[in-house]
């Protein structure tokens, strides 16, 4: 239905709105929809990012990781501290590469963290989501052995994040070519009509047809206009 939308234009610096085909089996474009245009671009950027997320390496997929200097230091329980001595290739997977790992002081050195983070905020913003990282893939280990899932959760929360406050805001003007391209690009997604946070991105306003077929008895009685604002639509 996207990939063939007919955008009106941009609505109160909002939302964008748009007459899609809902029934491949008619030609005319008979469903009025507005698209919140914050919802629409969040989860553009958010499956961009979730694209570039990853690479391939000998048919393996890992998280993208940057060098670090100074190492960061963690101070971990020792039972996490042996979790992590036994699974090294998984956390590697993760974008975590330890160079050492302290089992008589439960420490360890991390060399390796995922991209992602070095465009956080700042260290301490860096520190506290590869420890979120850690906690969590640790506890993944002892519930599934270690089970690739696709994204880490708190990956995935801090992209969610990146990807709402890059995005076009409620009162940035777009031009006609803008709404276009926007709509084309949502139009691709795996998830076009939720936003990175799950809040919807588009509602449906009205059938056009639905609602002429009603208005069909009283077209004697109804001012002209109304009778004009389908076509104009």
């Amino acid at each position: 239905m996207l990939m063939n939308a007919l955008v009106i234009q941009q609505i109160d610096r909002k939302f964008i709105a748009c007459l899609l085909q809902v029934d491949n089996r008619q030609s005319e474009h008979n469903l009025l929809v507005l698209i919140d245009q914050h919802a629409a671009d969040e989860r553009v950027r958010l499956e961009k990012f979730i694209l570039e997320l990853k690479e391939e390496v000998n048919g393996t997929s890992y998280i993208k990781s940057t060098d670090i200097s100074p190492a960061i230091q963690l101070q971990l329980h020792p039972s996490e501290i042996r979790i992590l001595k036994a699974n090294p290739e998984h956390f590697l997977r993760k974008g975590v590469k330890f160079s050492s790992i302290c089992e008589a002081e439960s420490t360890v050195s991390v060399t390796k963290v995922p991209s992602c983070f070095i465009q956080a905020v700042d260290t301490s913003t860096t520190f506290i989501n590869l420890k979120l990282l850690i906690q969590d893939e640790i506890q993944l280990i002892e519930k599934t052995g270690g089970a690739n899932t696709t994204i880490p959760r708190c990956i995935f929360m801090l992209l969610s994040s990146q990807a709402c406050h890059g995005a076009i805001k409620f009162g940035d003007e777009m031009t006609q070519t803008e709404c276009e391209n926007l709509i084309q690009l949502l139009s691709n997604c795996d998830l076009p009509f939720q936003c990175a946070h799950g809040r919807p991105s588009i509602v449906p306003i009205i059938d056009l047809m639905d609602l002429t077929r009603k208005l069909q008895p009283f077209q004697v009685k109804m001012p002209p206009k109304l009778w004009k604002l389908r076509e104009k639509l």
